[in-house]
């Protein structure tokens, strides 16, 4: 999840490392995932990057409503 990037990009080239598979590596744009769990009823309560398999990030979120 970052910011000035696509709202959606999978398994983007040159990113982190060189993925493989269909949707090995999802990147979202911080608001646009933001707005999504909202939508959902959610919202962010922890962001750790880089902490997971590959280096990926790990969000957790809490359910709003």
């Amino acid at each position: 999840m970052e910011t000035g990037v696509p709202e959606v990009s999978v398994n983007p080239p040159g990113y982190i490392r060189s993925w493989g598979g269909p949707l090995h590596c999802v990147r979202y744009e911080r608001a646009f995932l933001e707005r999504m769990l909202g939508a959902a009823g959610f919202e962010m309560d922890k962001l750790t990057r880089g902490t997971e398999t590959d280096r990926q990030s790990a969000i957790f979120a809490r359910r709003t409503s």
